[in-house]
């Protein structure tokens, strides 16, 4: 609650102190939500990279990334972030965000810093939170098992019960967005419990769909691998790209017998072509990859309710 905002609860029951609390960090604020006024906008867009085989990399991840978010430039404009790890070290990522265009943000410098062999990123259009720094992505969190990055492309329609029930946790939210909301749900342990005491991270992606069926696309990053996430529905896009050596011909279908030098997942394939990836697929709806050095693999493939429809893109 603002300092020179007057509460307007009783605080008689913990009904009441929860609504006070959601109020606090958005809830009532989130009306009109969405909204586009003018000007060049989609609905923010993702980008992850990873390189195969040895560590570190002989691949530019950090550069990779700009690249591919400069050819997604057209879906936001507001702000960008990169971050990187080197796989070494799961307490902390190499981190760059700010308002403003991609040129603006990356130059040299900041590239440099960006040192790892895997990293994602994200060009941020606000959907449900204010146009600030704060709110840029990707979103990281620090865990007793260490650091957790997400991007997330989209905008959740049951935001306020997710919010209430991460609350109910004694999960803290600083910020209006659903950023935020993903990551700190994505703690939750899920219903089955993890008895090796160590996060089941894909146990605990298939508990967020679950709690979270739509609308959105996501790349998760660990110190050591990616996960993409695309809703049931398929109501946001995202698809998966080969990275190949720089003397191999990326036109054409995707051949599996041609070993991959690394692999990149972004919302559009339109800037495959200039960081030397080959389309491969799509992700599909409700399909959860994991990405690491030695490759990818579907881990599940979460179905949406028989009666409901994919949604179609063209």
């Amino acid at each position: 609650m603002a300092e020179n905002q007057i509460c307007t609860y009783n605080h008689n029951n913990e009904e009441e102190d929860l609504a006070c609390a959601m109020e606090s960090v958005g809830i009532s604020k989130r009306k009109n939500r969405g909204q586009v006024s003018s000007g060049l906008t989609h609905e923010c867009g993702v980008f992850g990279a990873i390189g195969c085989g040895e560590w570190p990399t002989s691949l530019e991840i950090s550069q990779i990334i700009c690249w591919g978010l400069v050819a997604l430039q057209h879906r936001g404009q507001e702000s960008a972030g990169i971050v990187t790890s080197e796989g070494k070290c799961s307490k902390y990522f190499n981190v760059h965000k700010g308002m403003g265009m991609i040129s603006n943000i990356f130059n040299d410098q900041a590239i440099k810093k960006l040192k790892g062999s895997i990293g994602i990123g994200h060009t941020r259009y606000s959907t449900s939170a204010a146009s600030e720094e704060v709110n840029c992505q990707p979103f990281v969190v620090h865990t007793a098992h260490g650091a957790l990055a997400v991007a997330h492309n989209g905008e959740l329609i049951n935001c306020d019960s997710l919010r209430k029930q991460v609350l109910q946790h004694g999960v803290g939210l600083s910020t209006h967005s659903d950023s935020e909301l993903i990551t700190q749900a994505l703690c939750l342990n899920p219903p089955e419990g993890e008895p090796n005491g160590e996060p089941d991270w894909p146990a605990r992606i298939r508990h967020f769909i679950d709690l979270a069926p739509l609308s959105y696309s996501l790349v998760i990053m660990l110190k050591n691998k990616i996960y993409a996430v695309r809703d049931p529905y398929g109501n946001r896009p995202l698809c998966l790209g080969k990275i190949l050596p720089s003397n191999e011909p990326l036109d054409g279908e995707c051949d599996e017998s041609r070993e991959a030098e690394g692999w990149v997942v972004s919302s559009e394939s339109c800037g495959f072509l200039s960081i030397g990836a080959q389309y491969v697929r799509e992700v599909f709806p409700g399909e959860i990859i994991e990405m690491t050095r030695h490759g990818i693999r579907t881990i599940d493939i979460v179905q949406r309710p028989e009666n409901k429809q994919q949604v179609k893109f063209k």
